[in-house]
């Protein structure tokens, strides 16, 4: 298995509670539609993701090389947008980029995505006020070649006409659901006593391959993510200012949605914040989480849409949805936790599934020794070329 597919299982790593989890950067020169290092292209046609520049996120141009149809777009969007592309047409990267030359167009897929780029991008800028209502995945749902004709219909021995939805009654409320999570999950006392935490396990990726993985925090907030691989080890870190990402081809800094993700993770006690958190939270209803039983909560939380599971029965955040926005439209996440278990009064899940519209991507961690209030090196929280 390359790097390259050692990373894409390496999605997601558990922190301890409700919303802790991250993406491990790739870090390797030459991704996605481009490079490490930008150089100048040619303009695009008549429509480009313009957005207002954020010093922190720099347009894509300026960090990717041979970028026409994504400029303006912030750097930290590229993974997921890429990401969205393939899986709405149904390719791999290498179908479309010449691998290790990422920006080379060499390949006519390249330049046919291209131009189905610009019809979306025109189509949402004339017709939806820019807003991305219309994506790749609308028309190719997953195949190389849209479908051009409805099905014919087969005719069946009887019609009948579904029966509506109940409307949900009976739900608790949400501060009642919260209440009851936070309860579950352990005293703020308990938390607040928390001034390290040290887990170790395994992370099995899309392809059944494990690696050892280790996760290391410190109160308030930093943390580092050491995965050991074939070739070397894939790292990701948080020392309370700067966001990094390191493996066995180089090292880059994490920026935007990426640093945001990690910040919010690296919080050793964040479930404390999880009403501050959600803006505008809604009790939708009662579903299924596998074979258990689940209130649903819709919010907003980081500018995301957010869908969170919590078990009926013991109050635990079964799953976390989150939609992130980019240019292409909204990039899912989901996290499911299981097997939590007391560990110095708290309730921390030694399992966690990470998926997206990638199946590549799907990771799981299982967390064999998870250890509060050990000693761990300040340093270690840096990026590996400032570790002293």
């Amino acid at each position: 298995m390359s790097e390259a597919q050692i990373r894409r299982g390496l999605r997601a790593a558990m922190c301890g509670t409700a919303f802790s989890f991250l993406v491990i950067h790739a870090v390797a020169a030459g991704n996605y539609e481009n490079g490490s290092v930008a150089q100048s292209s040619q303009p695009s046609g008549n429509q480009s993701p313009a957005q207002a520049v954020n010093p922190a996120d720099p347009p894509a141009e300026e960090v990717f090389k041979n970028i026409q149809m994504l400029k303006g777009m912030p750097a930290s969007q590229m993974k997921a947008v890429m990401s969205l592309i393939s899986t709405s047409v149904g390719m791999r990267c290498d179908q479309c980029h010449v691998p290790d030359a990422f920006e080379k167009d060499d390949k006519r897929p390249k330049q046919t995505a291209r131009s189905m780029l610009q019809l979306v991008m025109s189509v949402n800028k004339t017709s939806f006020d820019g807003q991305p209502q219309v994506t790749c995945f609308s028309c190719h749902r997953g195949q190389q070649r849209p479908v051009a004709m409805p099905p014919i219909a087969q005719q069946a021995a009887q019609t009948s006409t579904p029966a509506p939805r109940p409307a949900a009654t009976g739900l608790p409320s949400y501060d009642q659901i919260i209440d009851k999570y936070l309860e579950a999950i352990g005293s703020s006392t308990a938390y607040e006593k928390l001034k390290s935490r040290v887990m170790k396990g395994s992370m099995i990726d899309a392809k059944g391959g494990t690696f050892p993985v280790e996760v290391c925090q410190t109160a308030p907030d930093k943390m580092v993510i050491i995965t050991t691989l074939p070739n070397g080890t894939a790292s990701q870190g948080y020392n309370g200012t700067i966001g990094w990402a390191a493996g066995p081809s180089g090292q880059s800094e994490l920026r935007g949605m990426e640093l945001a993700k990690i910040k919010r993770a690296a919080d050793i006690a964040r479930f404390l914040k999880i009403k501050e958190e959600s803006l505008s939270p809604r009790v939708v209803g009662k579903v299924k989480v596998g074979e258990k039983e689940a209130y649903q909560i819709s919010a907003r939380a980081g500018g995301q849409r957010v869908q969170l599971f919590f078990d009926t029965q013991t109050g635990l955040l079964l799953r976390r949805q989150i939609m992130s926005n980019t240019v292409l439209g909204a990039f899912p996440e989901q996290t499911d936790y299981e097997d939590y278990r007391d560990v110095d009064g708290v309730k921390l899940p030694f399992i966690t599934r990470y998926s997206t519209p990638d199946p590549a991507a799907a990771s799981t961690m299982e967390f064999k020794e998870i250890a509060h209030n050990v000693t761990v090196d300040d340093a270690k929280f840096n990026p590996p070329q400032i570790q002293k």
